[in-house]
């Protein structure tokens, strides 16, 4: 238990001093613990009577986060502000709550990667389900599109058919039109002639 601890400080040390190294310009190095850093200030301590009220007010937290990515980032937000309780109470040379707090750091992890891998399962399940329904749709509009083909002939013929069958009936007409005009002209003669 307390190799954890040691190798904890250790390599946060060592990240600490790399990070201080490689930071040449001092708004560079503000910048990264602005943004990429973010050092978690511990709250409320373990050994504190109001620890409780802290705990419960992230279970509430939690509770109301939603969506699997961002409570998988909430937990990894817990699982550090644990890590930054750990690490005042040894400054102030208080070990007792150090394996309780690894123990929950460690568990905060495990289910925030659970979460992390059913959120990407489920974008994927999600993605396959939209394909497989689009797919679907254009095997849909191919059917359509190949019956209004196939159909296609018999219902040009058809058209051609009803198209004829009025050019006949207007024919018709203009012809009978036309004989109706031919004997009223023959009449209009005949009656001159008279």
């Amino acid at each position: 238990m307390t190799q954890k601890i040691i190798i904890i400080f250790v390599a946060a040390a060592m990240m600490l001093t790399a990070i201080g190294a490689a930071a040449k310009d001092d708004s560079k190095t503000k910048k990264f613990f602005e943004e990429e850093a973010a050092i978690i200030e511990p709250g409320v301590l373990p050994n504190s009577f109001w620890y409780w009220t802290d705990i419960f007010s992230e279970q509430i937290q939690y509770l109301f986060t939603v969506g699997k990515e961002s409570k998988g980032d909430f937990l990894i937000q817990l699982a550090e502000e644990r890590l930054a309780e750990m690490k005042k109470l040894s400054e102030d040379g208080i070990m007792k709550y150090a394996e309780s707090l690894i123990s929950k750091n460690e568990e905060y992890l495990q289910k925030a990667e659970a979460l992390y891998k059913e959120a990407k399962v489920k974008g994927l399940e999600e993605l396959q389900k939209s394909q497989t329904e689009l797919e679907k749709e254009i095997i849909k509009q191919e059917a359509a599109v190949k019956k209004q083909v196939k159909a296609a002939p018999q219902e040009f013929e058809k058209r051609q058919n009803q198209v004829f069958t009025e050019i006949g009936k207007w024919f018709n007409n203009v012809l009978s039109h036309l004989s109706w005009k031919r004997l009223k002209i023959k009449d209009q003669k005949a009656e001159m002639n008279e």
